[in-house]
């Protein structure tokens, strides 16, 4: 994907949402222009909207377009970020069925169950996004449909996929995996880490992410940036070994996880300013 030489990149930030040294990073590491007020867009900048855009995405890009601007994700790559049965349309076999038509749920699904989320799963309470069967799964979606922190989000049940599991696992929350989050912009890859904090999976130190077949990261990225310019992908490991793509999110919003910053932002940089 090729960015045409721009005179600014304005990195649009909301501070009490970034994680700790994305500050620093973007002030050694770039050549952006940092503002935490949508007014210091200019004519011509290209915005990168770290966590700005929730919770009023239209808002703020009509307010970047009448000052000039133009977002790095509009919009429309907001959207279908938050919306999961778009994006596992697109990479179909390489992340698990999902169902929007609840009636359409298998009775005894393959793999014993289903992941119940809207734009995200309530990861902290497994009981609320894990269904044993398809009426477990309906009364999800009538107890997420009567909830307002989810209004306006499509509610999707998706199947459940055994992931290999790593540290002692509470009952409570969503099991601990072998699982990563790697940053893109279009296909190339800009940095990946361990999607979770190493204390809870038990580990000395985090695995590291070479270990997922390049394969499956090139055709994921290439099935989803024609759609999305700057996002991440969480891969995750089977139990029998094999990988799959957990979740898409928009690059300007999805925490940074174990990903290395630095390394993050400065590839960014390079993409944007044609300099790979």
């Amino acid at each position: 994907m090729n960015t045409p030489h721009l005179s600014r990149i304005l990195w649009l930030f909301e501070a009490s949402a970034i994680d700790p040294g994305e500050l620093d990073a973007v002030r050694n590491h770039t050549d952006f222009v940092i503002s935490d007020c949508v007014l210091d867009v200019q004519p011509g900048d290209l915005v990168i909207a770290r966590h700005t855009m929730w919770p009023w995405p239209r808002r703020v890009e009509t307010q970047v377009k009448r000052l000039g601007g133009k977002l790095l994700n509009d919009r429309r790559a907001y959207v279908y970020a938050d919306d999961p049965s778009s994006w596992s349309y697109d990479l179909d076999e390489l992340t698990p069925k999902t169902y929007t038509d609840f009636s359409t749920l298998p009775a005894f699904p393959e793999h014993k169950g289903f992941i119940v989320k809207g734009a995200k799963a309530d990861k902290s309470r497994w009981n609320k996004m894990f269904a044993a069967d398809k009426q477990q799964a309906i009364n999800l979606l009538v107890e997420m449909n009567n909830n307002p922190r989810f209004d306006g989000q499509q509610i999707v049940a998706r199947e459940y996929v055994p992931l290999k599991r790593l540290g002692c696992w509470d009952g409570k929350s969503c099991p601990v995996s072998m699982e990563f989050r790697l940053f893109f912009y279009g296909s190339r890859m800009l940095s990946s880490g361990f999607y979770w904090p190493v204390d809870d999976a038990g580990l000395s130190s985090p695995p590291d992410a070479s270990i997922i077949p390049p394969s499956l990261l090139y055709e994921a990225a290439e099935r989803v940036s024609p759609n999305i310019p700057f996002f991440t992908l969480d891969v995750a490991q089977k139990e029998d070994g094999n990988w799959v793509v957990i979740e898409i999110s928009d690059g300007q919003r999805a925490g940074l996880s174990e990903n290395d910053p630095e390394m993050m932002y400065s590839n960014l940089y390079k993409s944007l300013r044609g300099m790979t």
